[in-house]
């Protein structure tokens, strides 16, 4: 990435630190709102319609009070039906725009905590079983979400150390990202410490690949974000 798009993203982070919304959050509030209360407001339309011309149709006819009153008890069945499918339709909406169950979701992106203890190659392979890829941190609240989630436990990102050279999974440009190494990290003691992941402290530190007391973070992008 050259320096225009770093000082766009920095400009992206200092905007956020004003706005206090993650990447991607309006922009997938703002889709929500609309089709839901959208689809409710029409289908509102469409009874106001009906019933303003039964009332027409009952004064110019001299209907009986109980049709009208039967023509009202249908009327007010529709909005209890197209309200409960409107209950159901954003449930399924949320989910099918959001993340699985377990998955958090922030930004454009679901992000699964493992239960689990993997070294690293293990921990990646559980990942893509699931649909995804080791977190890929580049963004300033998105490492502020991903710590805060820890619980002083230690997480593997999609960070590897190959031929001297540091490498994201999903070939973002490490010289040019963001970076929250804790202090002396990454270290040049052991060059066995090819890989990093996410310690207690919420910072980044590394260590052998073949170490198998670390949790996964698995990261993958949400429906929306895949179709917008």
């Amino acid at each position: 990435m050259d320096s225009e798009g770093k000082t766009s993203r920095e400009m992206l982070d200092n905007n956020l630190v004003h706005t206090g919304l993650p990447p991607g959050w309006t922009y997938f509030k703002q889709k929500h709102v609309i089709i839901t209360y959208g689809l409710l407001g029409l289908s509102y339309l469409l009874i106001l319609t009906f019933f303003i011309i039964v009332l027409s149709r009952s004064s110019k006819s001299g209907t009986p009070q109980t049709e009208i009153s039967s023509a009202l008890s249908k009327i007010k069945n529709e909005v209890e039906n197209l309200t409960q499918k409107m209950d159901k339709f954003q449930e399924t909406f949320k989910h099918s725009i959001g993340c699985d169950s377990e998955w958090l979701v922030y930004g454009d992106n679901c992000y699964y905590f493992s239960i689990t203890k993997f070294n690293w190659m293990k921990a990646r392979t559980f990942c893509v079983r699931k649909g995804s890829d080791l977190a890929v941190v580049t963004g300033m609240w998105q490492q502020r979400f991903l710590s805060s989630k820890v619980n002083q436990k230690s997480y593997w990102i999609g960070l590897y150390e190959g031929d001297g050279n540091w490498t994201w999974v999903d070939g973002t440009d490490y010289n040019t990202s963001l970076k929250f190494w804790t202090d002396g990290e990454p270290s040049k003691n052991n060059e066995k410490e090819d890989c990093a992941y996410i310690d207690a402290s919420g910072q980044w530190s590394s260590v052998p690949c073949i170490h198998s007391q670390m949790y996964a973070i698995c990261q993958k992008q949400h429906y929306l974000n895949l179709i917008g």
